[in-house]
């Protein structure tokens, strides 16, 4: 099975036409299994999934840090969209920030860097 491609804005990236989103690998659906996650990434990658979703909201905060180590091998064959622009304390919403926020999804996220940033909502 492979995946069909579809341009994604003007800066020439080139996504799959199915992307997949991270958000349950981290909270929501019961515990979070680290590994099981990043098998399903990888085998995401196999066959033909290249547009992964995640947001600093999610875990928070760790959802982030597990697309880092899942392809910090791997970043050439991804494209990772994140959502950023809230603050968090003790793992709580405390309230909304936009540039320390962004910059801290690079730290979270190093080396796999993400190819699109987006306010969340």
């Amino acid at each position: 099975m492979t995946l069909s491609k579809r341009k994604l804005g003007s800066q020439g990236l080139e996504v799959s036409a199915i992307g997949l989103g991270c958000m349950p690998m981290s909270q929501s659906y019961g515990p979070a299994d680290e590994k099981e996650s990043i098998a399903t990434l990888h085998r995401a990658i196999e066959i033909g999934c290249n547009f992964f979703d995640t947001a600093q909201g999610y875990g928070p905060l760790n959802n982030e840090e597990l697309l880092g180590r899942a392809f910090k091998d791997r970043r050439d064959q991804v494209v990772i969209a994140t959502k950023f622009g809230f603050r968090f304390k003790d793992g709580k919403q405390v309230g909304a920030e936009t540039a320390r926020s962004a910059g801290n999804i690079l730290k979270r996220m190093w080396p796999p860097r993400p190819s699109s940033l987006i306010p969340h909502r």
